[in-house]
């Protein structure tokens, strides 16, 4: 079945009322909430509060203290497109705690252990804490179709470590398509975080978290409790969970043996090379021979050292270590490197494989670890797919940065630059406020978008993208008006409808739900009735499903309503 097949507005059991994160403490020292999804800090319409009890040192002395703090404790790399965000939590805690501004909350911070209230508020201000059941359906869907092959003739459970599980969806989602495939296996949880290991020892979610799972799996695997749903652990394999730092400590083995499968997903995005190159020969020192490892779709393992093999599975990229025996891509069915097109590919640049790279060990020039690729198949050289005409995309150095998001702070800086050369062009906004979102960077993404409205009020996408953004903080009561311009301007932008749907749900207003998700799958028949976007399809595949995953979304919707 596809994993993937599920209703978009979380509509996956009993009329669970919508569940927000619980907020933080305000009290310093305090206690921290269990959710999985953390709080954003937002923006005032005052700006930055300006205080008497501000620090004397610039924003920027304290800021930099606090992140060599937190990459000498952690390994972590705060990157420098945060600073406003992580500003704000500063003053705001260190308000709550009585000091005196930013440099006295650092000094404070110090004396603090890592797994004290107080550290775990930072790590959770500083990490993307937003995750869901089944997210990346397609790799997901690899995942499990490797799983069976891997189990075949093996005459024992599967043993798995998901690495930065955060608050436990991608290890119960694992154990799900395990139990779901018949293969038996024994998972462990890490994460450095102690708040997330508790929230996913808890096994309690919102419908948010599981609003990418089909009904049946809901009510296989979940019991709704007092408007939650708490995963029923009695029907899955062996699963634990603890807390672990991937860079300053050793790696965890299992009960016997090594690792078959390592899923280390959207984590690296966190480390800086050197530590992402750690980790790296961390996993390959647990991982049994010919074990397998899975990256997020966004991470990139270009110039780093490590001993693994790249190898196609279901159109996405997985790592094997090197056997001692024979290769095991042919006892599982895959097609060898060589086979699949990846080695001694023609050079791609910056993007790809240097010309007649070998693949076997050594640095492969493979950027995006985890993208989806057509099986057997390598991009050919040229310009990134999905480049528009317009000033802005032309520039290809930029649009590398982008979509490769080798140092998204770089590209962040990079987009603000082209803002400033080209301060009427909307687009420049528009890919502002990208990839602003994609930094979870919510209020200053809505600026970015609001602002590419003012310059051009007929462009319907800085209203989709405004409506989109109020849907991820939450904001379902604005979500509408920003989506109804969108299809104002546009009426074939069968995204603003697909997103309108499922607010709508969201809502409890069933029946303007439906009506919103027929027009979504009307729309999607005629996709030539609409005018040509400005943003490139890989950069709306951040926030946005594909054609045919919105249809089956759409379907699976309607057939449950």
């Amino acid at each position: 079945m596809p994993w993937s097949a599920s209703s978009p507005s979380g509509g996956v059991g009993p009329a669970a009322p919508t569940t927000r994160p619980a907020r933080r403490s305000t009290s310093c020292g305090g206690s921290h909430p269990g959710p999985s999804r953390k709080p954003t800090i937002r923006r005032g319409t005052g700006g930055i509060r300006s205080s008497a009890r501000r620090s004397t040192l610039s924003p920027l002395s304290y800021l930099d203290e606090l992140r060599a703090l937190v990459k000498r404790r952690t390994g972590l790399e705060v990157h420098a497109a945060t600073a406003p965000s992580l500003e704000r939590f500063v003053e705001a805690r260190a308000q709550a705690c009585g000091l005196a501004g930013g440099s006295a909350y650092v000094s404070f911070l110090r004396t603090q252990a890592q797994d004290s209230p107080e550290f775990r508020q930072l790590l959770d201000a500083i990490t993307n804490g937003e995750t869901y059941f089944f997210r990346d359906g397609e790799q997901i869907e690899a995942i499990g179709e490797l799983l069976q092959r891997c189990a075949e003739g093996l005459g024992r459970r599967l043993q798995i470590w998901s690495a930065g599980c955060s608050s436990g969806e991608e290890p119960y989602t694992l154990a799900i398509v395990a139990r779901e495939r018949g293969v038996e296996v024994e998972i462990l949880g890490t994460d450095l975080n102690p708040a997330q290991i508790e929230a996913a020892e808890r096994g309690l979610y919102g419908e948010w978290a599981l609003r990418r799972m089909a009904l049946p799996l809901v009510r296989r695997y979940f019991d709704f409790e007092m408007g939650m749903y708490r995963v029923r652990r009695s029907a899955l394999g062996p699963l634990c969970f603890r807390c672990h730092n991937l860079v300053t400590e050793a790696p965890p083995r299992p009960s016997e043996g090594a690792w078959d499968l390592i899923v280390c997903r959207n984590v690296f995005i966190y480390y800086p090379p050197a530590a992402r190159t750690r980790a790296l020969n961390a996993f390959s020192r647990v991982l049994a021979p010919g074990g397998w490892l899975a990256l997020g779709a966004s991470e990139s393992v270009h110039g780093l050292k490590h001993g693994f093999s790249p190898t196609l599975l279901g159109g996405r990229l997985f790592f094997q270590r090197a056997r001692s025996e024979a290769p095991d891509l042919a006892r599982l069915g895959l097609p060898a490197p060589e086979a699949a097109g990846l080695a001694g590919a023609a050079g791609l640049g910056g993007s790809g494989l240097g010309g007649g790279a070998s693949l076997q060990g050594g640095a492969p020039d493979l950027e995006t670890a985890g993208a989806a690729v057509p099986s057997g198949e390598v991009p050919a050289a040229g310009p990134k797919p999905g480049a528009v005409p317009g000033d802005v995309w032309r520039q290809a150095p930029l649009l590398d940065a982008i979509l490769d998001q080798e140092d998204l702070a770089a590209a962040l800086a990079a987009a603000s630059r082209v803002r400033r050369e080209v301060p009427e062009d909307p687009v420049a906004a528009l890919l502002e406020g990208h990839l602003r979102l994609r930094a979870h960077l919510f209020a200053e993404a809505l600026e970015s978008y609001r602002a590419a409205q003012d310059l051009d009020a007929l462009l319907p996408e800085p209203h989709l993208y405004e409506g989109l953004t109020l849907r991820k903080m939450g904001e379902f009561a604005q979500v509408e008006a920003a989506l109804r311009r969108a299809l104002f301007l546009e009426p074939g932008l069968w995204e603003a409808a697909w997103l309108l749907a499922g607010s709508h749900a969201r809502l409890g207003r069933t029946d303007a739900a439906r009506s919103a998700y027929r027009r979504t799958l009307a729309l999607l028949e005629a996709p030539g009735a609409r005018a040509a976007l400005s943003t490139p399809a890989p950069i709306r595949a951040w926030f946005l499903p594909s054609p045919e995953q919105a249809r089956q979304l759409c379907i699976a919707w309607l057939k449950e309503h």
